[in-house]
């Protein structure tokens, strides 16, 4: 009896694990309403019928979901849920973001460390089947197709935005989810809504956002296609749509594409970070001669010839080529040209510190005294060099976040050498108290 007992509880709880909500019975009666009325040829050419139809399967997409929103608290959430418990809850870490996870038949929720909704994910859908926000769309160009009136087309474009935007967060959704291909799908239906001719204003964020998470979904052949309509259509990204088209490129094998793409970019964009680390890349791994580099940066800097910032590239260049006293001399000429431009001074001085650390963690390994002693003596000489930029940097700005953080590397390295001399001592009191004071602002 017992046994019958069980058996009867699970078979119970299937079925109500494979029942639908009322809001979504409810929806898909809408829709099968609306596709009904339809059948009538007399409300079959009325641009309001197929607007209907449209809504209904809006409707039957948001069905499934909570009428909550994200950034909502828990407790706020279980009252809007009017006292639903979830099936079970657990942790989970998406993104390298820890969630706490309650377990609903048809949504899940994700609530961040703070207690606050974060994720709201449908997994169970109205239908399993068919797109309803792809029907939907279909509806909506029909009723446009049939619209005469100038207002009634606004409302149908109104509409195709619409659904455009639900995509767009579905997209987002499935981002945070680490489902780039579905997140990628969902920013090509926003492309494709854009380029529909009722509309026609490409969605550019999206075509970008279609391309960035394919890469990650490992979609090569969209990705590239996409990152190529990218530069077709003037979206940039500040360079890093080269940056990624060329690593692409490169990725499959074919070096010279790469190479070519990071070079144009470089024109438009010769502080870009991500191209300048492609093309360093790009040299050291075919050892190539990267004068082609310089060369562009030179032409650069004759067409501008006081951009600090094309100094500092120059710079971050030769740093990642090995070459330190060339990156320095690089460094100091950006400030020199224009003392407000800081960069060069944070870079000098990040620089010589990194160089510590490097040294340091060698020196870790070290077994032999004399060998260790002589590196200790290499690390210290690289702390104490990386004083003079960082103070240079603490005294020339006023930028808040600059200052603190040359105090706070100057704080560190004084205290290091507080017993050494005075000095160091006086510099350690004097940056901890700005720190302080920072603090309790």
């Amino acid at each position: 009896m017992k046994r019958l007992f069980i058996a009867l509880s699970l078979l119970l709880s299937v079925q109500l694990a494979g029942a639908q909500s009322k809001a979504v019975v409810d929806a898909i009666s809408d829709v099968d309403k609306a596709k009904e009325a339809l059948a009538n040829p007399k409300k079959a050419v009325k641009p309001a019928s197929w607007i209907n139809l449209g809504e209904a399967y809006i409707k039957a997409f948001e069905a499934p979901a909570p009428a909550v929103v994200t950034g909502m608290p828990q407790p706020q959430i279980a009252m809007l849920l009017g006292g639903m418990a979830p099936v079970s809850s657990e942790d989970r870490i998406m993104g390298g973001i820890p969630y706490h996870v309650d377990i609903y038949p048809e949504f899940n929720l994700y609530y961040d460390g703070t207690g606050v909704l974060a994720i709201v994910e449908v997994t169970k859908a109205a239908y399993t089947d068919i797109d309803p926000l792809a029907e939907a769309i279909n509806a909506f160009v029909k009723a446009g197709e049939l619209e005469t009136k100038e207002k009634g087309i606004e409302k149908v474009k109104a509409h195709l935005q619409n659904v455009s935007s639900l995509y767009f967060s579905d997209a987002m959704t499935m981002y945070s989810l680490e489902k780039y291909g579905a997140a990628s799908d969902d920013f090509m239906k926003c492309v494709e809504i854009s380029e529909l001719p009722l509309l026609g204003n490409i969605d550019t964020l999206s075509v970008f956002n279609a391309a960035f998470t394919a890469n990650l979904a490992s979609d090569t052949l969209r990705a590239i296609t996409m990152f190529e309509r990218c530069v077709e259509l003037g979206y940039y990204e500040n360079g890093d749509v080269f940056a990624s088209l060329a690593g692409l490129y490169i990725g499959k094998g074919d070096n010279a594409k790469g190479k070519s793409i990071l070079e144009e970019g470089f024109k438009l964009f010769p502080s870009s970070q991500a191209i300048i680390i492609g093309l360093i890349n790009y040299y050291l791994d075919n050892n190539e001669d990267p004068q082609t580099l310089f060369s562009l940066i030179a032409e650069a800097k004759a067409n501008e010839p006081n951009n600090a910032s094309l100094y500092y590239v120059e710079g971050n260049v030769y740093k990642g080529l090995g070459d330190i006293q060339k990156a320095l001399e690089c460094y100091y000429k950006s400030y020199e040209i224009d003392p407000n431009y800081v960069f060069g001074l944070y870079a000098a001085g990040t620089l010589w510190y990194d160089e510590a650390v490097r040294v340091s963690e060698i020196a870790q390994s070290e077994m032999d005294d004399k060998k260790y002693n002589a590196l200790v003596e290499e690390f210290e000489g690289y702390m104490v060099n990386a004083i003079e930029p960082f103070e240079t940097l603490f005294n020339a700005t006023e930028d808040v976040e600059f200052k603190t953080i040359a105090a706070e590397y100057l704080k560190s390295i004084n205290f290091r050498f507080r017993d050494r001399d005075q000095k160091y001592m006086d510099g350690y009191e004097k940056y901890n108290s700005y720190l302080n004071s920072q603090q309790n602002q």
